[in-house]
């Protein structure tokens, strides 16, 4: 049994860890086969979870993931649980996904839950958070809390361990899901700057004339401008955020052109 490991490799096992609990949030609510990088909810909830005793083995590591009382006397099926609850349940759901899908090999078993499971994000992030291992391997399992019911179609958490071997099946399920049919829009989410208008924002009425805004979005990379060329009813809520200082998030095509990013065809944007 090892007593220690090298501290760079603790780095990137708890690095690539985190990321994987915000995409996981990230993905409840998103619910796009990849997107450019974990929302603010996914990082706000990654930051409460907490790290736990280290446990001996070949050397593990415990992460706590909060989940709130149950308030009421009565625990039945029904019960709706904690977002909290759900992100950990799509961890386990992925792991065991994508242990059958290694020993099928068949990675269009990935693709094709991610709605329930993984998406390419935290396929990307599995395969780092392997090859940030110094053992080639990891081996995750899962301890729920009491408060709160287990579904039925839950697999059993036992032990699934997880090495190079995966990393094929791992790359090609990420590769289709990037390209999936499924869903090729993406969420952007930031604060809108860079307004531009020739008309009067209050102003309803007049269609003609462009209205374009951008949102600071927030990659793996860096911030990004994301330009957007919108309808006065969004530009007027765009206008208005911007001046309380909110943030805004919008959904459609993105595409860069050059060092320019922009958002095509928006489906939805709300201040959030």
């Amino acid at each position: 049994m090892w007593k220690s490991i090298n501290l760079d490799v603790a780095e990137g096992v708890i690095k690539h860890a985190r990321r994987l609990l915000s995409f996981s949030a990230t993905l409840d609510s998103v619910r796009d086969a990849a997107f450019l990088r974990a929302s603010y909810h996914g990082d706000e909830y990654a930051d409460r979870c907490r790290f736990g005793h280290t446990f001996e083995g070949s050397f593990g590591f415990a992460i706590e993931s909060p989940v709130g009382p149950h308030t009421e006397a009565l625990m039945g099926p029904d019960d709706t649980p904690p977002p909290e609850r759900r992100y950990i349940q799509r961890l386990v759901r992925g792991f065991h996904i994508i242990k059958r899908a290694e020993v099928e090999r068949n990675p269009r078993l990935i693709v094709e839950s991610f709605g329930e499971a993984f998406n390419a994000n935290m396929c990307d992030e599995i395969e780092k958070l392997i090859r940030s291992s110094s053992a080639g391997a990891i081996t995750s399992s899962f301890n729920f809390s009491p408060e709160w019911t287990t579904p039925a179609d839950l697999p059993f958490s036992e032990p699934i361990k997880l090495g190079l071997g995966v990393l094929p099946i791992l790359r090609e399920a990420s590769a289709a899901l990037k390209h999936t049919d499924v869903d090729p829009d993406q969420t952007v989410m930031g604060p809108v700057i860079l307004l531009s208008s020739r008309e009067n924002p209050a102003d309803l009425e007049h269609t003609t004339g462009s209205r374009e805004f951008a949102i600071e979005h927030q990659t793996e990379d860096g911030l990004v401008m994301v330009r957007l060329r919108v309808d006065p009813l969004t530009y007027r809520a765009a206008y208005e955020a911007h001046g309380s200082g909110l943030r805004v998030s919008a959904r459609g095509k993105v595409e860069q052109k050059r060092r320019t990013w922009f958002l095509r065809e928006l489906k939805h944007f709300k201040i959030i």
